[in-house]
């Protein structure tokens, strides 16, 4: 039986409009196809790091990863969702932030699914018209604003040779 070994949850900037998640050991670099496809698809990924492209860069996103034994059941509540994979091999998570930072999370180690579950989109798009009107938003509303009204969730499974995600 499927069971969740680790959860993780924080908010994220996203940085000029996205997030990144990789092994610590990956040479992650800027890949311009990769890009294109996540700004498409919302999450994109090569193998070696995934990419999450938010609707806004103004706010906070809130990213919950999860660890399984095994491919987890659907939950509900979510607008949609990709299927991607990930090479992990020292098992040290980078969640990069670009020019705000990064942190690293422990995850089992190996090749794994990543399915990649997002909400909250459609609220945040367009809810304001400048980084200005933004800032007055979350002080008006005790500093919170609209941060973490975007959500992904990232759940994370070892791959078995007999089942590869693309």
């Amino acid at each position: 039986m499927t069971h969740q070994l680790t959860a993780y949850e924080a908010l994220v900037f996203p940085d000029y409009g996205a997030f990144e998640l990789f092994d610590a050991d990956c040479d992650a670099h800027d890949d311009d196809t990769l890009i294109a496809r996540a700004r498409a698809d919302v999450a994109a990924g090569n193998g070696y790091e995934v990419r999450i492209c938010c609707v806004q860069a103004t706010h906070r996103v809130k990213l919950r990863i999860e660890t399984w034994t095994g491919e987890p059941p659907t939950p509900e509540g979510w607008e949609g969702r990709r299927d991607l994979r990930m090479e992990l091999p020292t098992g040290q998570l980078v969640i990069s932030e670009g020019t705000m930072g990064a942190r690293c999370v422990t995850v089992p180690t190996g090749d794994h699914h990543a399915r990649v579950f997002y909400r909250g989109r459609e609220e945040t798009r367009g809810t304001t018209s400048s980084p200005a009107q933004e800032n007055e938003l979350s002080w008006q509303e005790g500093g919170e604003g609209l941060e973490g009204t975007e959500e992904y969730l990232v759940r994370l499974w070892p791959e078995t040779p007999s089942h590869r995600s693309p």
